[in-house]
């Protein structure tokens, strides 16, 4: 893609004091072609007349902003380029090449974009290629650290509790339930460690007296 350099100051340009916005616009539509196609400014005839210039071309060459040949002022000079493309007649945009590259200038931008990425490739292939060389002469290192034998035996895996985990947990409750129901005393018994009972207790007892088995 290729961009169009104006002055900014163009608008109020003397040459195009007095013009007609339809001439302003197609002054301004022919630099764009000659930016988008590298003509060096060139306008061929039959552009002209498919982009219905040739209504306007009049009070572009008494402007002063299209010469049928470039005047020789300051950056209007004739290049190959324009006479190569105005080979079948058509005209020049005055002081076009002033802000703008020549053909041959943006040749040699492209040249030296494609020399520096073919560099850049380049680099990047022989970075890889140190790299893989790399890997591949100490790829075999690495397991030889640990080709000694451990002293001590492999824990066996899987473990050798093959429950599943909801089964282990079920054995685990049943175990817990189990040793609760063998700990806990007989209703209305005394655990043999408290002793006998005693007035007190049977007098304080949370349940009837008469259930309670007699004190030996």
């Amino acid at each position: 893609m290729a961009w169009l350099r104006i002055d900014d100051r163009m608008p109020r340009s003397a040459k195009l004091m007095g013009l007609t916005d339809r001439v302003k616009w197609a002054y301004v539509a022919s630099m764009c072609y000659a930016s988008e196609e590298e003509t060096d400014g060139a306008i061929p005839s039959g552009v002209q007349r498919e982009m219905g210039w040739t209504r306007v071309r009049k009070d572009l060459i008494e402007a002063g902003l299209w010469h049928e040949k470039p005047c020789g002022e300051g950056a209007c000079q004739e290049t190959e380029r324009q006479r190569e493309k105005l080979a079948k007649g058509g005209h020049v945009v005055h002081d076009y090449l002033e802000y703008n590259p020549t053909h041959e200038e943006l040749e040699e931008k492209r040249a030296k974009a494609r020399d520096r990425m073919a560099e850049n490739r380049g680099k990047r292939a022989a970075k890889s290629s140190d790299v893989r060389d790399t890997f591949a002469r100490t790829s075999g290192e690495v397991p030889a650290k640990f080709e000694e034998s451990s002293p001590y035996p492999p824990s066996p895996s899987p473990s050798p509790d093959q429950r599943s985990d909801p089964e282990r947990a079920y054995a685990r409750m049943g175990a817990g339930a189990e040793s609760e129901r063998v700990s806990e005393p007989a209703r209305g018994t005394r655990p043999a460690h408290m002793g006998s009972w005693t007035a007190d207790d049977l007098e304080n007892a949370p349940v009837d007296p008469s259930d309670l088995p007699e004190s030996r």
